[in-house]
């Protein structure tokens, strides 16, 4: 069984993302720094036995020009990011799910045990519109911005559009001051209660806002919902998803632009929270910056992670700076 060389700038990241993807595959993965000394000596004692090498394409490149392009060696680059609009089947992007990455990676092996180009499966289409959106706020300064920017457009897209901020209520800048009825402090009691609660039932703790997207009435206190017990923070979430399913069969004759829209929008939250509310969303919506401060570093390590456990169905939505944003530009994984 051919092995695979997973080579990635951060050691760290390569090597959780290798395990993952070595248990995906059922088939022994390597990882090694870019920065390896050896790098070339790895590939090079390892080709014999059909060595796959994913690296970035700078990196493939220097290393083909060492020699080791005329090894029996499969390349299979991946690009750091993946260009609006761009929906390229078989190639692999760095902050993608790992279960894509798995996916592609199998057509390529399968290709190349067939002599044949690797195509997409039919049931790889992620055409399905997106309405559950999930944000993770890892410091970004234009993350208010990009927030308020996104429920702007789906509102003029014609979207009803549900916002849900899970945060200290001192972060909820998007919430303007309730009107009286049940709030998320009183729904958190309920379910800590182990009360069986309908999606239906979600209306009443939901007003609308003056600029005409659906808020949560927040809850009383600020640290209600950051100490919150995970899984009622993810029973929310769950909920809302079928409230917002509900509504989207209802209007199933409806037009394209009557699909509801949520934003769950998450600060100050601990990213074991974030992950299992962010396996429940059709896009995750991260900042994904050019920093090299160790602060951004950090995030991004285990932002990579994160995305790396992230169902297949899961797109990836990149945080851009207001003013160049487009509410359909995202980097779209596949499976």
């Amino acid at each position: 069984m051919q092995p695979i060389l997973l080579i990635d700038r951060d050691p760290y990241y390569a090597s959780r993302l290798a395990e993952r993807l070595s248990h995906l595959l059922e088939r022994p993965i390597l990882a090694k720094p870019a920065h390896h000394p050896r790098l070339a000596l790895e590939i090079e004692a390892l080709a014999e036995h059909g060595v796959v090498v994913v690296a970035d394409p700078a990196l493939m490149t220097m290393l083909r020009q060492e020699g080791l392009d005329g090894l029996s060696i499969l390349w299979v680059p991946w690009q750091a990011f993946m260009p609006g609009h761009t929906r390229d089947p078989v190639t692999l992007y760095r902050l993608m799910p790992a279960s894509q990455m798995a996916s592609i990676l199998k057509e390529q092996l399968s290709a190349r045990e067939t002599g044949q180009k690797a195509y997409p499966s039919p049931e790889t289409d992620h055409s399905v519109l997106s309405q559950l959106t999930v944000a993770l706020d890892l410091g970004w300064e234009g993350h208010f911005a990009f927030v308020q920017n996104w429920l702007d457009q789906q509102l003029l897209a014609g979207h009803e559009v549900f916002y849900l901020p899970l945060m200290p209520n001192y972060r909820m800048k998007l919430v303007q001051a309730p009107g009286n009825g049940p709030n998320l402090t009183q729904l958190l009691l309920r379910l800590a209660n182990g009360d069986a609660l309908s999606p239906g039932e979600l209306g009443t703790y939901l007003e609308r806002h003056d600029k005409g997207y659906w808020q949560f009435r927040p809850a009383e206190r600020s640290d209600d919902l950051v100490l919150a017990d995970a899984t009622w923070l993810k029973s929310i979430v769950v909920l809302v998803r079928g409230k917002i399913r509900q509504l989207a069969g209802n209007d199933a004759t409806g037009p394209v632009t009557s699909v509801p829209k949520v934003f769950v929008d998450c600060q100050g939250l601990s990213f074991s929270r974030v992950a299992q509310i962010a396996v429940l969303s059709d896009q995750l919506a991260v900042y994904l910056g050019p920093e090299l401060d160790w602060a951004s570093q950090c995030a991004q390590r285990e932002l990579g992670e994160l995305i790396a456990r992230l169902p297949a169905n899961c797109q990836i939505l990149e945080m851009k700076v207001t003013g160049n944003i487009d509410p359909v530009r995202f980097r779209q994984p596949f499976t």
